[in-house]
């Protein structure tokens, strides 16, 4: 490609031919659902980076259309997520709309970005209603959307929907409990939510990064410095970075 460019002029009738060579040895042994195109438009997306992402999906398109591979429903899945980071909420819902139109039945991961989506789309009056037409209808719903129907809840501060969805079951989850726990203190209810962390403890289950962030903020804000450094301590030793 290099040597081509430097020896043809674009106007040149060979320039054409041979970039378009050079393009299909390329694309000829990609695989448009390969690892490798998903690994650079999550870093694209972590890092907001949109055009980049717009130039991962236009390469699989590309080479989905040259090796006739079709991109299947977990890479349309990830790229509804990727978008939903981005806050390019309609393209991600273009995503499940390709999903839907190919006929595939859309996987739980699919159906949990789809609430993402919806939170951020449409009238704001109507966006806590839609999110719940589609919970009902998630044939398979798993940790993950329960987390993410708290987070829901809690932003749009419909406390009294978020308790009527919790449970002892529920609570088995150390993954729905933390994020439970870390609403019940964003609305102050602290003692509760401590009780749910020593319960998840007891059972040597170890919180994630964002349980003890809300525990170092309560007790920041109580203004127990000496509370705040124990749980910094617990949080390294038990392997937890802090961000």
């Amino acid at each position: 490609s290099k040597v081509v460019k430097e020896n043809v002029q674009k106007n040149d009738p060979r320039y054409k031919v041979l970039m378009g060579c050079l393009e299909r040895l390329y694309l000829k042994d990609k695989n448009p659902n390969s690892l490798a195109f998903l690994t650079k438009a999550s870093a694209a997306a972590n890092t907001g980076n949109s055009m980049r992402l717009d130039e991962s999906y236009a390469n699989i398109e590309k080479v989905s259309k040259f090796t006739g591979i079709k991109i299947n429903e977990e890479t349309l899945t990830h790229f509804m997520g990727f978008y939903n980071k981005i806050g390019r909420h309609s393209t991600a819902m273009g995503f499940w709309n390709e999903i839907v139109k190919a006929g595939i039945i859309p996987s739980t991961a699919a159906w949990n970005h789809l609430l993402d989506t919806a939170r951020n789309l449409g009238p704001k009056e109507k966006r806590l209603s839609n999110v719940e037409g589609i919970f009902e209808q998630i044939p398979a719903k798993n940790d993950d959307t329960y987390v993410r129907m708290i987070l829901i809840y809690s932003n749009f501060k419909a406390y009294d929907k978020l308790e009527a969805l919790m449970d002892e079951t529920k609570l088995a989850s150390p993954a729905i409990a933390q994020v439970y726990a870390q609403s019940l203190i964003s609305r102050g209810e602290t003692e509760k939510a401590q009780k749910i962390f020593e319960g998840l403890k007891s059972k040597n289950m170890a919180l994630n990064l964002g349980s003890y962030n809300t525990l170092l903020k309560t007790h920041i804000r109580h203004k127990d410095i000496k509370a705040a450094k124990k749980v910094l301590k617990e949080m390294k030793a038990s392997g937890v970075n802090p961000d």
